[in-house]
């Protein structure tokens, strides 16, 4: 299970999983103990062996380079933030491409390490990031992918994002045509060829946004409704899927808690007691969480699935092992099928899911082809490992990193799902929120 993780990191794996860990103690550790994954950390893992004074001195020349209109002191003082130890911030994905080109990287590790910053990968299917696909590939710098990029825009301009998405709309399909493109020829003619089905949004992640959305919209099968209210299904709003399984109430608590500390601009470091001010680990929980305005635009195609977005919707929504036995209704069927399961290997034990390209999928540990799935109910750690290589699975099938235990919402995702039953999950979630930003209003008023 620990085979790729560094010793920092399957520590806070190992406390995540702890059966004896209370609620309190869990939000005690987050805040004090978990030694979260440093910006300079991640950058020196991609370095090639280099000194901190070699790193520093090759990202700098590099920026100025790239931006001569940029002063030096103003470049320097932005290297040293990327730097500092201390700063565990991720990077704006259009700079974590630029640092990629900087750090020298090939096209995979590229690939890893924007994802590593920024929590996402490259996406084959944005127009503008084909053409920096296209240049780590092909040995181009990053001023020459700028130029390239110029050049072509004109062309890129065509590109635009469909609701309604067709089986070649996903980037299994263009992924091994754009790297077999090596001269700017056939880059052209690609997206000349291309360009009425490349966007800006990733596909896969929102088909299987509007799928677990619709699922907790319509929370009872239509057949059960027939039976129960003559037929008429029950329809929640998006505000009230908010409320019910999205932690508004918390949530919005902790918002108001972080506008009063000055905008999260305070960090506490002290006693969890002291309500005055916000948590550093609290700011990163509460950022880019959504609301009933950006799921909408997601919905309408205006605005991009984000990684916290698809992890919360797959809380709210997967039903464990248990849906892989019975007919539950309308679970989002990619992240329950038999097939949707990666391998695990000593190459992905650590979480990582392989390669969607160049793996198979393992067999679930739990089937019987003669007789389904008997009667045999899983392990606590056999449930958790379950949901999370599914989660992962899904998170990187969609362009995003999987699970970090050093991340601190990742942790917490990872403790909430480590409980004996599946339905105790969402409750150990509202316990932390509760721990950490008070009920809020009307949260959990009948207790």
């Amino acid at each position: 299970m620990f085979t790729n993780m560094t010793v920092l990191s399957r520590q806070a794996f190992e406390t995540a999983m702890d059966e004896s860990l209370t609620v309190e103690e869990a939000v005690a550790y987050l805040e004090k103990q978990l030694q979260f994954r440093s910006l300079r950390n991640k950058i020196d893992r991609y370095s090639g062996g280099k000194t901190e004074k070699e790193v520093r001195t090759l990202l700098v020349s590099g920026l100025l380079q790239n931006h001569p209109e940029m002063k030096k002191d103003s470049v320097e003082r932005r290297v040293r933030g990327w730097m500092n130890p201390k700063n565990t911030s991720t990077l704006y994905k259009k700079d974590a491409i630029e640092a990629a080109f900087l750090l020298g990287l090939n096209l995979r590790d590229a690939d890893d390490f924007v994802a590593l910053v920024c929590g996402e990968k490259l996406h084959y299917r944005n127009a503008e990031e084909i053409v920096y696909i296209y240049a780590l590939n092909n040995g181009l710098s990053y001023t020459e992918a700028a130029a390239l990029s110029k050049k072509m825009e004109d062309l890129l301009s065509g590109a635009k994002d469909s609701a309604v998405l067709q089986e070649s709309d996903f980037t299994l399909n263009l992924r091994s045509e754009i790297e077999e493109l090596h001269t700017e020829e056939e880059l052209r003619a690609f997206l000349h060829e291309n360009i009425g089905s490349i966007g800006h949004l990733h596909n896969q992640a929102y088909q299987l946004f509007m799928e677990m959305l619709s699922c907790l919209q319509n929370p009872v099968h239509e057949t059960d409704s027939e039976n129960l209210w003559q037929g008429e299904k029950e329809k929640l709003t998006v505000r009230e899927v908010l409320r019910e399984y999205l932690y508004e109430n918390s949530i919005q608590s902790g918002k108001k808690k972080e506008s009063a500390s000055g905008k999260g601009k305070k960090k506490r470091t002290a006693s969890p007691q002291d309500a005055a001010f916000i948590t550093a680990v609290e700011s990163e929980i509460l950022k880019g969480w959504p609301d009933e305005f950006t799921l909408s635009k997601m919905q309408a195609r205006k605005a991009d699935i984000t990684r916290k977005v698809l992890i919360l919707l797959f809380i709210a929504t997967d039903e464990g092992y248990d849906a892989l036995r019975e007919d539950y209704g309308p679970v989002p069927e990619v992240l329950h099928h038999k097939a949707s399961r990666p391998y695990i290997t000593d190459q992905d034990a650590d979480g990582t899911p392989p390669d969607s390209e160049n793996s198979g999928f393992r067999d679930d540990p739990y089937y019987d082809e003669d007789s389904e799935f008997d009667d045999y109910l899983p392990t606590r750690d056999e449930a958790f490992q379950d949901m999370r290589y599914r989660l992962d699975y899904m998170l990187t099938m969609s362009g995003f990193s999987p699970l970090d235990p050093r991340s601190g919402f990742d942790w917490l995702v990872l403790y909430s799902m480590c409980v004996e039953d599946i339905f105790e999950m969402d409750e150990r979630m509202r316990s932390i929120f509760y721990t950490m930003f008070g009920k809020g209003e009307d949260e959990y008023a009948e207790t």
